[in-house]
């Protein structure tokens, strides 16, 4: 598996325009839709460090690679929204012959545990700063 140059970088302040660029990945990642930090990122460092790197090589870095916490807490916040979404749909359900519908208290019961980790993630200090 070929390194990350991402990874190569982080924590470097070696190149300014690639701290820059991994500072706005950090900063970006609960506002910006991750293909499009992907795309600005990769055309940054393309120009700066003349390779040729793809979208697809910056988001496996930023998925996969990225332990800051705004990120992974970002990531696992809007799979857990997913999952609500999901869970939601699930939770009412309607009986084939008389049409009468009616509560799963399971699925109920997930998406109110769901929505628990949701509302503490949201409160947490690092996530509170990506809203500044």
């Amino acid at each position: 598996m070929p390194e990350c140059v991402l990874c190569k970088y982080s924590g470097s302040k070696e190149n300014e325009t690639v701290y820059e660029v991994l500072q706005y990945i950090s900063e970006s990642a609960g506002r910006v839709h991750i293909r499009e930090v992907s795309k600005q990122a990769r055309e940054a460092l393309n120009s700066e460090l003349g390779l040729s790197l793809v979208d697809e090589d910056v988001e496996e870095h930023i998925t996969t690679h990225t332990l800051d916490q705004r990120v992974v807490l970002s990531s696992i916040l809007k799979d857990l929204v997913g999952i609500a979404r999901t869970v939601k749909d699930c939770s009412v359900v309607q009986d084939a012959e008389s049409g009468a519908q009616a509560v799963d208290t399971k699925a109920l019961t997930a998406y109110l545990k769901t929505i628990d980790q949701i509302t503490a993630i949201y409160k947490m200090e690092s996530m509170r700063s990506l809203n500044k």
